[in-house]
């Protein structure tokens, strides 16, 4: 992510369409039929026996021809070569590329439709994270350990099918809904430091950005605590279908479009000590939000607001919560020099930040859940 003073010069990006709803991905061969001539569709593997079957019926009725394969679980370099030799070696024709499925699922898909000029469907199974609209996919190796991020085109479209997302876990909204709620937190340091958004090669944020996070934010503060119980009932309702636009479309988008500050830096951070593996990464990200307020000293009743939103949600509020229980200071001092190092949002905050303030702003915010001086109102 660029990250500079940003100029007079502003700059927007978004993807072209999106189409939310229950049985959307009926949609996709017409979608298809506008955009080329045929389909390889990467499947999800949680969900490839029960839909690999449904997609070639519906596909073959539309007179659309298609390739579905499996995906390999990881978002490496090896498997992504192996995707792209395949839809390279075939006989019929694949000018469109659907990713169907989690995060990995897309973030594969979105290099191999980059690195082949092909066209691209994002078709999301899960809300657990923001990235289905994003440009950007991250690359592990077989260890789940990162390695790097690819700046990819972003979707020709984004597809939300919400019959499959309210299929799964409440606790994949949750994570998606602190990850989420990050967007407008971290925008404000962007906005205050006068830092470029994460449009390449880096622009003034856009009234249409700024606003964007803004409605994200107060979309999940309204509505996040019902979405969350319809989804622990596997009802889809209608702030379900509310908090899942939040996520997708305006998390999405509106992240890209102004930027990020310490949330991210550390939740990233946080991520290379073996006891936080078993954390989503919007688990962790939640933990940072409030780790960020606390150093930005933002108000005192919007943190309460926040701190009991997170509770409510399942969402850690201390350290053990992300499995950090045991030589706690030598772990935190290992991930701050980590973020330090690596991490260069950490300088978008309109303050003199230093290791030593960032461990002490965990440490405060492990304390205040455990004292619970935040009790319920």
């Amino acid at each position: 992510m660029p990250v500079e003073k940003a100029g007079e010069i502003r700059g927007f990006a978004g993807i072209e369409h999106y189409i939310q709803g229950p049985g959307a991905v009926r949609l996709l061969p017409q979608i298809v039929k506008k955009l080329g001539s045929g389909a390889f569709v990467l499947m999800g593997a949680s969900f490839y026996d029960s839909a690999e079957r449904r997609f070639r019926q519906m596909f073959r009725e539309a007179e659309v021809p298609v390739t579905i394969e499996k995906f390999g679980r990881e978002c490496s370099e090896k498997e992504i070569a192996r995707v792209e030799d395949l839809v390279d070696s075939l006989s019929e024709p694949a000018d469109v590329v659907v990713g169907f499925g989690g995060g990995k699922t897309l973030d594969t898909a979105r290099v191999v439709a980059a690195r082949g000029n092909r066209f691209l469907i994002a078709a999301p199974t899960s809300a657990a994270t923001n990235a289905a609209a994003s440009g950007m996919s991250v690359v592990y190796n077989d260890r789940h350990e990162e390695l790097y991020g690819v700046q990819c085109s972003r979707p020709d479209y984004v597809v939300v099918d919400t019959e499959y997302l309210i299929q799964g876990p409440a606790r994949m909204l949750a994570a998606g809904i602190a990850d989420a709620l990050s967007t407008y937190i971290e925008a404000r340091n962007v906005w205050r430091t006068n830092h470029v958004n994460a449009v390449r090669p880096g622009y003034c944020p856009t009234i249409c950005g700024r606003q964007m996070a803004r409605a994200c934010y107060d979309t999940l503060l309204a509505h996040g605590e019902r979405a969350y119980l319809a989804a622990q009932h596997t009802l889809r309702t209608d702030s379900f279908e509310e908090v899942v636009e939040a996520i997708t479309l305006l998390s999405g988008v509106g992240w890209e479009n102004n930027g990020c500050s310490v949330a991210h830096a550390l939740a990233s951070a946080l991520s290379v000590l073996e006891d936080t593996r078993p954390v989503l990464h919007g688990e962790c990200v939640a933990f940072c939000i409030l780790v960020q307020m606390i150093l930005d000293r933002e108000d005192w009743g919007e943190f309460q607001r926040v701190y009991r939103f997170c509770k409510g949600l399942g969402l850690p509020v201390r350290l053990s919560q992300l499995g950090i229980r045991t030589a706690v200071s030598a772990k935190l001092q290992r991930a701050v020099s980590f973020a330090f190092e690596t991490q260069r949002s950490l300088s978008v905050v309109n303050y003199r930040l230093t290791p030593e303030k960032l461990i002490s702003a965990m440490l405060f915010l492990d304390a205040l859940s455990q004292e619970e001086v935040l009790g319920e109102e």
